[in-house]
């Protein structure tokens, strides 16, 4: 079981290392860390909130 775990695992590890569009989070994720970007709960609301309203006024024009 264990032997099968680690295969499904790698081939998990292999199908993401492939993904450019993850990969590209990660490292949006990793630059936003380092910069300090990063939102607690009531913080990332706030920006998600402020998101969707520009979407919905740009969506009026």
């Amino acid at each position: 079981m264990n032997r099968e775990r680690k295969a499904i695992d790698q081939m998990d590890l292999d199908l993401f290392s492939k993904d450019k569009e993850l990969i590209q989070q990660v490292q949006k994720s990793r630059e936003d860390r380092e910069r300090g970007r990063i939102y607690d709960q009531e913080q990332g609301l706030k920006y998600l909130q402020h998101k969707i309203r520009e979407f919905e006024s740009e969506q009026n024009l």
